[in-house]
């Protein structure tokens, strides 16, 4: 079938200029740990594939850092508390550390495009 191996070979291509051309973005700031950051962050020259952020609340002061984590910080989305009173975050899509609830839908577009070709 020449149409479906058409359709299959532009939408691998499509995968691949759409992959090559995203940079991951992240906010990259220090707050109080109450407000949110606004400064954002391309990732690319870092090559980083999750963005990070760290929350520490000690004697009754907070702080919260945000930015692209290097690569031996993170090696998949979801929190840690390593030590008490602190939280670490990562997650890999843009913008998803300005909160705590990560989002799934990146994660979901490739299965939809599977299923749509029939794998």
């Amino acid at each position: 079938m020449p149409s479906a191996m058409a359709f299959l070979r532009f939408v691998a291509l499509f995968a691949v200029l759409i992959a090559g051309a995203y940079a991951l973005q992240c906010y990259s700031q220090q707050t109080n740990g109450v407000d949110k950051p606004t400064n954002k962050l391309d990732c690319a020259s870092l090559k980083s594939k999750y963005c990070i952020k760290s929350y520490v609340s000690a004697n009754g002061v907070s702080s919260a850092s945000y930015g692209c984590a290097p690569d031996a910080s993170c090696s998949s989305s979801g929190c840690t508390s390593p030590i008490k009173g602190a939280t670490v975050c990562c997650c890999n899509s843009d913008f998803c550390n300005s909160s705590p609830m990560f989002s799934v839908i990146p994660a979901m577009i490739p299965l939809a495009v599977i299923k749509l070709i029939g794998f």
